[in-house]
């Protein structure tokens, strides 16, 4: 922005007197200030602040959230040093951030969010006072709680997924699990499976774990017994599956596949 300053230059040609202005630039903190002083611009800095130290604390290791944080907190607190503005609003925004961190680690079932952002939207109102003509765009207010709510969303989400998520590790990511036959068993002998070698058996309890089963075949885990595994044969459709590359034909034919599948549910 550029202000005026008058300087006077006189050039006298006759009784005429010539006026000139002059522009000076205002200085850059001059300009970053004025525009931090704007309620919407500086309510949505707190907020951001807020939400990244949030993502910093439930989620630690980055450290990336935390800076942006921080960075926007001290812009956002540049510019309420400039309005007039009630401390209560911002310590019911603050207590309901804590209300966020504390539902990630508290089983709550959600209450604990849903307290937070009736207190959010309560602190961003209350946050100015509106009679005196400073306050937050109500339409900002609800984005952002709309924007809160999507991100918890996510989060939830992707939670809930891993937990359905089939192990892949320990006793019960192996139950199901498709390896290849390394010694044969005869019944005993060694399979590897996830990229490591196991002690396999071949029980015999059914058509395909009847031993012997020679090198190179692929095999379905089946049970575990310490640190040792209960193996039979993989059909087509479980080699497929898990894409285990096989050398040799001792593969199962389709129609021992059936064979399979029907001894096997008895």
């Amino acid at each position: 922005m550029l202000h005026p300053t008058l300087n006077v230059a006189q050039r006298e040609s006759g009784s005429a007197v010539l006026l000139f202005a002059q522009t000076q630039p205002e200085s850059a903190w001059g300009s970053l200030t004025a525009a931090l002083a704007n309620p919407n611009v500086a309510y949505l800095f707190l907020v951001l602040g807020f939400l990244g130290l949030f993502l910093e604390l439930s989620s630690p290791g980055t450290a990336i959230p935390g800076t942006i944080g921080v960075i926007f907190l001290i812009l956002g607190g540049i510019g309420f040093s400039q309005l007039p503005f009630d401390w209560r609003g911002a310590l019911l925004i603050l207590v309901a951030f804590v209300l966020f961190f504390a539902d990630v680690f508290l089983p709550s079932l959600g209450l604990l969010t849903l307290s937070g952002l009736a207190l959010l939207v309560a602190g961003s109102f209350l946050l100015f006072d509106e009679a005196g003509g400073i306050f937050v765009n109500r339409i900002l207010i609800w984005a952002i709680a709309a924007g809160i709510v999507a991100i918890f969303l996510v989060i939830g989400g992707f939670a809930l997924s891993v937990l359905r998520r089939k192990p892949t590790t320990g006793r019960e990511g192996l139950m199901g699990a498709v390896g290849t036959v390394r010694q044969a068993l005869n019944p005993d002998g060694v399979v590897f499976v996830y990229g490591e070698l196991w002690q396999a058996t071949a029980s015999g309890a059914s058509v395909g774990a009847a031993p012997p089963i020679e090198e190179r075949v692929p095999v379905t885990v089946t049970g575990m017994d310490g640190l040792r595994l209960f193996v039979r044969r993989a059909s087509e459709s479980e080699t497929a599956a898990a894409g285990v590359a096989v050398i040799g034909d001792a593969r199962s034919s389709p129609a021992q596949d059936v064979g399979l599948s029907l001894a096997d549910s008895r």
